[in-house]
Protein backbone atom coordinates (compact mmCIF):
# COMPACT_ATOMS: atom_id res chain seq x y z
CA UNK A 1 0.00 0.00 0.00
CA UNK A 2 1.28 3.59 -0.71
CA UNK A 3 -1.00 5.40 1.22
CA UNK A 4 -4.16 4.63 2.98
CA UNK A 5 -7.07 7.37 3.39
CA UNK A 6 -7.80 9.65 6.19
CA UNK A 7 -11.30 9.90 6.06
CA UNK A 8 -14.49 8.77 4.00
CA UNK A 9 -14.68 11.03 0.57
CA UNK A 10 -17.73 11.35 -1.12
CA UNK A 11 -17.94 14.21 -3.84
CA UNK A 12 -20.64 13.73 -7.10
CA UNK A 13 -20.62 17.37 -8.15
CA UNK A 14 -24.42 16.73 -8.83
CA UNK A 15 -24.13 13.59 -11.24
CA UNK A 16 -24.74 11.07 -8.30
CA UNK A 17 -21.42 9.47 -9.33
CA UNK A 18 -18.54 9.79 -6.89
CA UNK A 19 -15.94 11.63 -8.66
CA UNK A 20 -12.19 9.60 -8.03
CA UNK A 21 -8.91 8.62 -10.07
CA UNK A 22 -8.63 12.30 -11.66
CA UNK A 23 -5.16 12.89 -10.66
CA UNK A 24 -3.59 9.31 -11.24
CA UNK A 25 -0.50 7.87 -13.01
CA UNK A 26 2.06 4.81 -13.34
CA UNK A 27 5.30 6.23 -15.42
CA UNK A 28 9.40 4.08 -15.35
CA UNK A 29 12.04 6.22 -13.73
CA UNK A 30 14.04 7.43 -16.69
CA UNK A 31 17.45 6.21 -15.00
CA UNK A 32 16.86 3.27 -13.45
CA UNK A 33 14.40 0.89 -16.02
CA UNK A 34 13.62 -1.17 -13.42
CA UNK A 35 12.03 0.86 -11.33
CA UNK A 36 8.55 2.84 -11.39
CA UNK A 37 7.11 6.24 -10.00
CA UNK A 38 3.39 6.47 -9.17
CA UNK A 39 1.55 9.37 -8.51
CA UNK A 40 -2.04 8.45 -6.87
CA UNK A 41 -4.76 10.48 -5.26
CA UNK A 42 -5.62 9.34 -1.27
CA UNK A 43 -8.62 10.45 1.06
CA UNK A 44 -8.18 13.54 2.89
CA UNK A 45 -9.74 15.08 5.75
CA UNK A 46 -13.09 16.98 5.75
CA UNK A 47 -14.33 15.57 2.74
CA UNK A 48 -10.57 16.70 0.54
CA UNK A 49 -8.68 14.17 -1.54
CA UNK A 50 -4.91 14.69 -1.93
CA UNK A 51 -2.33 13.16 -3.66
CA UNK A 52 0.62 10.75 -2.72
CA UNK A 53 3.95 9.97 -5.00
CA UNK A 54 6.64 7.27 -4.77
CA UNK A 55 9.08 5.25 -6.13
CA UNK A 56 8.42 1.66 -6.69
CA UNK A 57 11.50 -1.21 -7.49
CA UNK A 58 10.33 -4.46 -8.50
CA UNK A 59 11.65 -7.62 -5.98
CA UNK A 60 12.35 -4.69 -3.10
CA UNK A 61 10.42 -3.09 -0.46
CA UNK A 62 8.60 -0.05 -1.46
CA UNK A 63 10.87 2.91 -1.07
CA UNK A 64 9.00 5.80 1.20
CA UNK A 65 6.99 7.63 0.04
CA UNK A 66 7.28 11.45 -0.89
CA UNK A 67 3.94 13.40 0.01
CA UNK A 68 3.09 15.62 -2.68
CA UNK A 69 1.34 18.90 -2.34
CA UNK A 70 -2.29 18.33 -2.67
CA UNK A 71 -4.82 20.01 -4.91
CA UNK A 72 -7.40 22.19 -3.38
CA UNK A 73 -10.37 21.53 -5.06
CA UNK A 74 -13.20 24.03 -6.41
CA UNK A 75 -15.56 24.65 -4.42
CA UNK A 76 -18.94 24.28 -5.83
CA UNK A 77 -21.53 26.89 -4.99
CA UNK A 78 -24.42 25.86 -3.55
CA UNK A 79 -27.83 26.89 -5.04
CA UNK A 80 -30.00 29.11 -3.12
CA UNK A 81 -33.37 27.95 -3.11
CA UNK A 82 -36.52 29.82 -4.42
CA UNK A 83 -38.99 30.55 -2.64
CA UNK A 84 -42.68 29.48 -3.55
CA UNK A 85 -45.48 31.57 -3.32
CA UNK A 86 -48.00 30.72 -1.26
CA UNK A 87 -51.61 31.40 -2.77
CA UNK A 88 -53.16 33.67 -0.66
CA UNK A 89 -57.26 31.69 -0.69
CA UNK A 90 -60.03 34.30 -1.93
CA UNK A 91 -62.85 34.89 0.69
CA UNK A 92 -66.33 33.64 -0.39
CA UNK A 93 -68.76 36.16 0.65
CA UNK A 94 -71.26 34.88 3.13
CA UNK A 95 -74.72 35.56 1.97
CA UNK A 96 -76.84 37.27 4.85
CA UNK A 97 -80.44 35.78 4.57
CA UNK A 98 -83.67 38.61 3.74
CA UNK A 99 -85.88 38.44 6.04
CA UNK A 100 -89.35 37.91 5.61
CA UNK A 101 -91.46 41.34 5.38
CA UNK A 102 -93.05 42.66 8.41
CA UNK A 103 -96.44 41.77 9.02
CA UNK A 104 -99.69 42.70 11.46
CA UNK A 105 -101.24 39.36 11.07
CA UNK A 106 -104.29 40.16 13.60
CA UNK A 107 -107.53 40.71 11.89
CA UNK A 108 -108.52 44.44 11.17
CA UNK A 109 -111.99 43.58 13.31
CA UNK A 110 -110.57 42.20 16.47
CA UNK A 111 -112.73 39.75 18.71
CA UNK A 112 -114.99 41.33 20.90
CA UNK A 113 -114.00 42.07 24.85
CA UNK A 114 -116.60 41.51 27.27
CA UNK A 115 -116.47 43.65 30.75
CA UNK A 116 -115.01 42.63 34.04
CA UNK A 117 -113.46 39.67 31.45
CA UNK A 118 -109.62 39.15 31.18
CA UNK A 119 -108.96 40.02 27.76
CA UNK A 120 -106.03 39.24 25.44
CA UNK A 121 -105.86 39.01 21.69
CA UNK A 122 -103.03 38.40 19.79
CA UNK A 123 -101.70 40.96 17.10
CA UNK A 124 -99.44 37.73 15.23
CA UNK A 125 -96.80 39.68 14.44
CA UNK A 126 -94.71 37.63 12.05
CA UNK A 127 -91.67 38.82 9.48
CA UNK A 128 -89.39 41.04 10.19
CA UNK A 129 -85.85 41.32 12.54
CA UNK A 130 -87.08 40.40 16.41
CA UNK A 131 -87.13 41.69 18.62
CA UNK A 132 -90.12 44.09 17.93
CA UNK A 133 -91.27 47.38 19.58
CA UNK A 134 -94.93 47.80 19.63
CA UNK A 135 -96.65 51.35 19.45
CA UNK A 136 -100.00 52.99 19.88
CA UNK A 137 -99.42 55.62 17.37
CA UNK A 138 -103.15 57.08 17.19
CA UNK A 139 -107.02 55.86 18.31
CA UNK A 140 -107.59 54.51 21.77
CA UNK A 141 -107.51 51.61 23.53
CA UNK A 142 -110.45 50.95 26.01
CA UNK A 143 -109.67 51.92 29.33
CA UNK A 144 -107.38 49.69 31.39
CA UNK A 145 -105.76 47.93 28.42
CA UNK A 146 -102.45 47.82 27.13
CA UNK A 147 -99.97 46.37 25.13
CA UNK A 148 -97.62 43.73 26.26
CA UNK A 149 -94.37 43.66 24.01
CA UNK A 150 -93.23 40.74 24.99
CA UNK A 151 -96.18 38.08 23.53
CA UNK A 152 -96.75 40.76 21.20
CA UNK A 153 -100.91 40.88 22.72
CA UNK A 154 -103.71 43.34 23.59
CA UNK A 155 -104.40 42.72 27.06
CA UNK A 156 -106.54 43.88 30.02
CA UNK A 157 -109.96 43.84 31.64
CA UNK A 158 -112.35 46.38 30.14
CA UNK A 159 -114.50 48.13 32.80
CA UNK A 160 -117.13 50.34 30.19
CA UNK A 161 -118.64 48.92 26.59
CA UNK A 162 -118.11 50.99 23.56
CA UNK A 163 -115.95 50.66 20.39
CA UNK A 164 -112.41 51.61 19.93
CA UNK A 165 -110.22 52.55 16.86
CA UNK A 166 -106.53 52.18 17.79
CA UNK A 167 -103.42 51.95 14.99
CA UNK A 168 -101.11 50.22 15.88
CA UNK A 169 -97.63 50.18 14.94
CA UNK A 170 -94.65 47.53 14.74
CA UNK A 171 -91.07 48.26 14.70
CA UNK A 172 -88.25 45.15 14.60
CA UNK A 173 -84.75 45.67 14.85
CA UNK A 174 -83.77 46.50 11.69
CA UNK A 175 -85.66 50.01 11.43
CA UNK A 176 -88.23 48.32 9.12
CA UNK A 177 -91.89 49.48 10.22
CA UNK A 178 -95.63 48.48 9.57
CA UNK A 179 -99.09 49.74 11.31
CA UNK A 180 -102.05 48.41 11.38
CA UNK A 181 -105.82 50.16 12.16
CA UNK A 182 -108.09 47.99 14.57
CA UNK A 183 -111.54 47.82 15.65
CA UNK A 184 -112.40 46.60 19.35
CA UNK A 185 -115.88 46.08 20.53
CA UNK A 186 -116.64 45.58 24.14
CA UNK A 187 -120.11 44.45 25.27
CA UNK A 188 -121.32 43.89 28.44
CA UNK A 189 -120.99 40.69 29.21
CA UNK A 190 -123.56 37.88 29.93
CA UNK A 191 -125.09 35.18 31.98
CA UNK A 192 -125.12 33.02 28.67
CA UNK A 193 -121.54 33.87 27.89
CA UNK A 194 -119.74 32.80 31.44
CA UNK A 195 -122.33 29.58 30.98
CA UNK A 196 -120.42 29.01 27.52
CA UNK A 197 -117.04 29.81 28.48
CA UNK A 198 -116.94 28.65 32.05
CA UNK A 199 -114.81 32.03 32.24
CA UNK A 200 -116.00 34.33 33.99
CA UNK A 201 -119.03 34.12 37.11
CA UNK A 202 -122.70 34.07 36.15
CA UNK A 203 -124.08 38.02 36.72
CA UNK A 204 -125.87 38.59 39.90
CA UNK A 205 -129.66 38.02 39.56
CA UNK A 206 -129.34 36.77 35.50
CA UNK A 207 -130.92 34.05 34.39
CA UNK A 208 -129.29 31.73 31.57
CA UNK A 209 -132.27 30.68 29.29
CA UNK A 210 -130.31 29.41 26.30
CA UNK A 211 -126.87 28.99 26.35
CA UNK A 212 -127.03 28.05 22.75
CA UNK A 213 -127.86 31.44 21.71
CA UNK A 214 -124.70 34.32 21.19
CA UNK A 215 -124.11 37.25 23.97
Amino acid sequence: MLKSGEASYFKDFGTGDNRWGDFTATVVDPVDDTSMWTIQEYAGENNMWDTWWGSITPGTSVATPTPAASATPTAVATPTPKPTATPTPTPVPTSTPTPSPLVIGAKATLPNAHTTVLYDASLRITGGVAPYTIDLVAGHLPRGFSIDQTSGAITGVPAAVGTWYPTIRVTDSGSNRTRKKFSLTVVKVTAAYCERTMICEVPRGAMVINTSQGD
